[in-house]
This record gives structure tokens, C-alpha cells and sequence, in this order.
């Protein structure tokens, strides 16, 4: 640690806020999904882009090279969408 425990220890702390307020989120999905609030296909949606970071991240050589294509590859997904959405409303 030497002389910057402070750093050392707001970071743990930092990922650990994170880390809680993902699991709270992920808990609360899952509860609105059993009460009917909300649709299950949306939580889907969501959860998608963590998914396959961590699929990628385990199957490719770097963290960073995962998180790269996961960000291309949703943007890809979202402008397909897109283009799928306007395609839609312009034919009916």
C-alpha cells in the first residue's frame, strides 16, 4: 500500500458501492419481473451488454479488447434497430 492507503481503500470502496448497487438493481428486476411490472424481454435487453461482456471477457486475451467489442457490437445492434424502427413506421 506505502504511502497512498487512501487511494487504496476509496477504490475498494468505490467498487464495492458498485458492485452493491448492481446486485440491489439486479434484485429488484428480478422482483418487479414476478410482480408483472415489467416485461420480461426488457430486463433481457438490459442484462444483454453485461452478458456478453462477460462472455467475451473470459474468451478473449484482454479485459479491454472484451470491453471494445462489446461496445461496437451494441452500437451495431442499436443502429440496426434503428434502421429496422424507421424502416417500420415508414412502410405501415
Amino acid at each position: 500500500m506505502g504511502n497512498n492507503a487512501i487511494l487504496y481503500w476509496s477504490i475498494i470502496v468505490a467498487l464495492g458501492l458498485s458492485g452493491l448497487s448492481l446486485l440491489t438493481m439486479g434484485l429488484f428486476s428480478l422482483r418487479n419481473v414476478s410482480y408483472g411490472k415489467v416485461r420480461p424481454v426488457t430486463v433481457v435487453l438490459v442484462v444483454a451488454p453485461i452478458l456478453l461482456l462477460a462472455v467475451l471477457g473470459f474468451t478473449m486475451q484482454t479485459w479491454a479488447e472484451a470491453g471494445i467489442v462489446t461496445v461496437v457490437v451494441m452500437f451495431i445492434t442499436s443502429l440496426l434497430g434503428l434502421l429496422g424502427s424507421g424502416l417500420r413506421s415508414l412502410f405501415l
